[in-house]
């Protein structure tokens, strides 16, 4: 919140304090209800997206502020009465259904799952590219629609977005599945190891796996860090990047913001660092008292 106004960390926080009971002991019929819930109200929050004009100087005020004192100000309002609210409402139903797959068990052993995987991940993220078109058009300026059918945009771009997360995270699945296959572990049964992101074990795959796990397991500093560099390059008190530069420069930005994170971690993997967020995190949660050691799933 302190560098962006769309910062979703604490409505993560407040999404644990609030629904901790009905995401723990929660029947499925409940989580079910839950979610549905929280995914109507999302819609209704988000109808009127599509309805921000395309040549508005920004959405968010605070981006176009001409100092920092201004720009923390305005944030702090648009944080506080507008994102944290859909922020925490659009993760309550991605938390939901991130319960119900961990209780499947899709993800702990997908090579089990596959054919259950690759249908999500097909219908998801096909709903999610045709759901997030529209909304495209629009930004882009390529079609002005009524503000009817704009609210009808917003509320398809709101929920096929659900599906495209369900999608990509089984598609994530099916990758896995299939490089432990490669790496001569049993698909099914006993002798199928999958390691989690917080095994601080050896990775086996190749240097992009061994890359991607390195930043996985210091997800939370590479994206604070992002943010820190995204501050430092787009909002108009900083270098003021965001104002001139063309969709496709600033999507190079951003890659390139991302690659740098993941050089970092690779780094920090082979000195045996953690990432600074997460020793505060661990800090925060356990205090001096080490952490409970974590055990990779085995035979």
């Amino acid at each position: 919140m302190l560098l962006w106004h769309g910062d979703f960390v604490a409505a993560y926080g407040l999404i644990a304090v609030v629904l901790a009971p009905v995401l723990v002991r929660g029947s499925t019929a409940v989580l079910v209800l839950t979610g549905v819930a929280a995914t109507t109200l999302l819609a209704v929050l988000y109808a009127p997206v599509a309805l921000t004009r395309s040549d508005a100087a920004s959405a968010s005020p605070s981006l176009v502020a001409p100092d920092v004192v201004s720009a923390a100000v305005e944030r702090f309002g648009e944080w506080l009465f507008g994102n944290l609210l859909i922020s925490a409402v659009g993760l309550a139903g991605a938390a939901v259904a991130g319960v119900l797959v961990a209780r499947a068990g899709w993800l702990d052993d997908p090579a089990r799952h596959r054919r259950a995987l690759r249908r999500v991940a097909v219908a998801g993220i096909g709903a999610g590219v045709v759901g997030g078109l529209p909304l495209g058009l629009v930004a882009a300026g390529a079609w002005t629609p009524s503000e009817p059918v704009a609210l009808v945009v917003g509320v398809l771009h709101a929920v096929t977005g659900y599906a495209a997360g369900a999608g990509y995270a089984a598609l994530a699945g099916l990758v896995v599945a299939r490089r432990t296959r490669s790496a001569g572990a049993a698909p099914d049964g006993p002798g199928a190891v999958y390691r989690s992101p917080g095994d601080a074990g050896p990775v086996p795959g190749g240097w992009v796996t061994r890359a991607l796990v390195a930043l996985g397991r210091r997800s939370l500093s590479g994206y604070l860090a992002q943010s820190v560099a995204f501050v430092a390059l787009f909002p108009a008190w900083t270098l003021g990047l965001g104002a001139g530069l063309p969709l496709w420069a600033a999507t190079l930005c951003g890659a390139g913001v991302w690659l740098v994170t993941v050089v970092v971690a690779v780094v920090a993997e082979r000195r045996g660092h953690r990432g600074p967020a997460e020793v505060l995190l661990r800090r925060l949660t356990y205090g001096r008292t080490p952490a409970p050691a974590h055990r990779p799933a085995g035979p």
